[in-house]
């Protein structure tokens, strides 16, 4: 399998299908950020909810470092 990964890598420049989480750990972040995007529609701080997980989401939401 690693020598195929190495060998996509060489002829694309790219890798697909890589793993990074479980399915049931991108439901459960995916439900939590679906939550906080319901809970907090009009934003948070002044703020837009998308500036925060657009720059460093993983820092001032917690959560979407915990997979």
């Amino acid at each position: 399998m690693l020598d195929q990964l190495v060998t996509d890598y060489a002829e694309n420049g790219y890798l697909t299908g890589l793993r990074a989480i479980s399915p049931a750990d991108a439901a459960r972040l995916r439900n939590a950020v679906e939550l906080l995007e319901t809970d907090h529609a009009q934003g948070a701080g002044g703020h837009d909810l998308n500036q925060f997980f657009r720059v460093n989401g993983h820092v001032v939401i917690p959560m979407l470092a915990e997979a």
